[in-house]
């Protein structure tokens, strides 16, 4: 149906050339035939278009989307996001005046015309979001009135020419999200004026260009998620017009160079590469700076006391380097901060109490280091946080009870793997809206009963405590239980759930008795038999221990091999303090944590479930 109409639209398309020409009706320039020719190419047009675009005018200049000099020559074509579809067309290079050419966002593909280096006096080459592949021809390079070229968000593919070098005039180069590859031209940037460049999401290798900034107007460098290596070039630091520096997710290696002029650079993603050396304490005189991301490298030594001078930072992101000492007191004049990340360093220190200025920061990462004293209580004040990440630090003392007065917690709060003590405050109850905890690998003790209110809980970890007392079956806390026991280890915690009823145990009607025999011979009695001498050693050694209700079932996983069930409605399990044995792991997981419907009876000791492990 589709070629159907498109065969019919270029029927209709060539009678009406065909007309014009033989009753002479009017007489429609050149430009205005060419652009009836683009239409036989293009599959998809819209109403809108193919009712503007009449064979009747003498002149295409009031078409949709055309431009004509003094004397009815096309200059500009633009037809942003139109919808149409279908390829180019080679007739285009017979628009010889033509200065402007913008097609983006729409549904254009195949190859881009070579006939276009004809457009001698082409400025302006929009193309991009489109479905295009293939080369950039080499004689749209030849242009010499080039300005801007746009091709991102196609396909398109290929090495860039050194001829491109040669543009005088050439300053914004746009080519993100293709697969271009190949190095690109290394003396670019001495001929011309280049404002903008953005090479992101390429295959490009090699080093970048080292005159980039030459012609001193160098506004943007984008080279992120490319093959990039080397150095980066001290021509960058010294770029004084640079306003947006992107080089994340390459191969680049050694120290910055110094960055003592750049006082427009708002923007620095260097993350995920393999720079190495100090952070330049000259970044302190970038004062514009509201985002720099330096994550993911091998930067050693300590965090700049002149990065305080960064008075509209919003985001620093020092994450997973070598840095060492102590936090700058500095760091407070950057009261406009929303993100910190520091995590998956070597710092240590206290946290200064000056940080309290930070009144607008919503997420603060300092995991992974070797920070001590307590936990501040000024971070209390910092009531826009929605996730405060502490975990993997020499933190003590107690979980301060202020912490509850941060409502607005949300992504998660991580107090792992430090040394707190002490018990959960009640106020941490008070966290409604977080969705993640980590209080795991500590040295907390008390009832975990506080955790019952956190009703938006989708993460847990509390293992390898002293907790002790009962988890209610009714909170989210017994939910995340059953997903995910691992959470709860190490501690001395009693869950109470229901058994099913005696009348739910009969032989499935699908399953014949004698099947069930059959199975229960070669793994159940094995399982059982491991389980009476376990029981029998409990009973031995714990006796003094069992609890007065008898309506219940213990179940120790710290390395002791105990199991305790007996035959009423109701069991506790209880979870002490030390490591689950391989055996018992292997039976709560064949059981799915002692699911209802593994039980294949009961005894004068308890529930009996059937489970069939591995040969190990």
């Amino acid at each position: 149906m589709t070629y159907r109409t498109s065969f019919s639209s270029r029927i209709v398309t060539l009678l009406l050339l065909t007309i014009s020409f033989l009753h002479g009706a009017t007489t429609l320039t050149s430009d205005g035939l060419t652009l009836l020719s683009l239409l036989t190419h293009w599959t998809s047009v819209p109403t809108l278009i193919r009712s503007s675009w009449n064979a009747s005018d003498s002149n295409p200049c009031s078409w949709v989307g055309i431009q004509c000099d003094h004397i009815h020559n096309v200059i500009s074509i633009n037809l942003t996001s139109r919808g149409i579809s279908g390829q180019l067309g080679h007739e285009i290079g017979n628009l010889y005046h033509l200065q402007t050419l913008v097609l983006l966002r729409n549904g254009f593909s195949g190859t881009i015309p070579s006939s276009l280096g004809n457009c001698s006096k082409l400025e302006d080459l929009d193309l991009s979001f489109n479905r295009l592949s293939g080369e950039i021809p080499k004689s749209i390079w030849r242009i010499p009135s080039l300005v801007n070229i746009l091709v991102h968000n196609n396909s398109l593919s290929g090495e860039l020419p050194f001829e491109m070098t040669n543009l005088k005039y050439l300053q914004n180069i746009s080519l993100f999200d293709n697969q271009f590859s190949g190095v690109i031209p290394q003396s670019l940037g001495i001929n011309s004026s280049i404002v903008m460049l953005d090479c992101t999401n390429n295959k490009f290798s090699g080093n970048i260009p080292p005159n980039l900034c030459f012609g001193k107007n160098l506004r943007e460098l984008n080279m992120g998620s490319n093959r990039l290596q080397g150095v980066v070039p001290s021509d960058i630091g010294r770029c004084e017009t640079l306003r947006r520096l992107i080089l994340n997710e390459n191969n680049f290696s050694g120290a910055l160079p110094d960055f003592e002029r750049n006082i427009n650079l708002k923007y620095m993603d260097i993350s995920k590469n393999n720079i190495s050396g100090p952070i330049p304490s000259s970044l302190g005189n970038c004062t514009n700076l509201t985002y720099i991301n330096l994550s993911w490298n091998k930067f050693a030594g300590l965090v700049p006391s002149e990065l305080g001078n960064l008075v509209n930072l919003v985001i620093l992101d020092f994450a997973h380097n070598n840095l060492q000492g102590s936090l700058p007191l500095r760091l407070s004049n950057c009261t406009k901060l929303d993100r910190f990340d520091v995590g998956f360093n070597f710092l240590n220190g206290s946290l200064p109490s000056s940080f309290r200025t930070w009144t607008e920061i919503t997420t603060l990462i300092l995991r992974e280091n070797h920070f001590t004293g307590g936990i501040p209580g000024f971070l209390a004040e910092l009531s826009n946080l929605r996730e405060l990440q502490l975990g993997g630090n020499l933190f003590g003392g107690k979980i301060p009870r202020s912490i509850g007065t941060l409502h607005n917690l949300f992504y998660g709060l991580n107090l792992s793997a430090n040394g707190l003590k002490g018990n959960i405050p009640s106020e941490i109850g008070k966290l409604g809206m977080l969705q993640s905890l980590d209080i795991s690998l500590n040295n907390l003790t008390g009832s975990i009963d506080a955790l019952g209110s956190l009703v938006s809980l989708l993460y847990v970890n509390i293992s390898y405590n002293f907790f002790t007392g009962s988890v209610p079956a009714t909170t989210i806390l017994a939910k995340l239980l059953r997903s995910s026991p691992s959470s709860f280890l190490g501690n001395h915690l009693c869950v109470t759930f229901s058994c099913i009823s005696a009348d739910n145990l009969n032989p499935s009607d699908k399953v014949s008795k004698f099947q069930i025999v059959m199975m229960e011979v070669g793994s159940s009695l094995f399982i059982s038999a491991i389980l009476v001498i376990i029981i029998r050693r409990y009973l031995q050694r714990k006796e003094p221990e069992r609890a007065s209700d008898p309506k219940q079932m213990f179940f120790n996983v710290r390395g002791e091999e105990s199991f305790e069930f007996t035959n009423d409605s109701d069991y506790e399990l209880k979870i002490s303090t030390e490591k689950m044995s391989s055996l018992q792991e292997q039976v709560l997981e064949a059981t799915e944590n002692l699911k209802d419907e593994y039980i294949i009876g009961r005894g004068a000791h308890g529930i009996v479930y059937k489970a069939i492990i591995g040969q190990q």
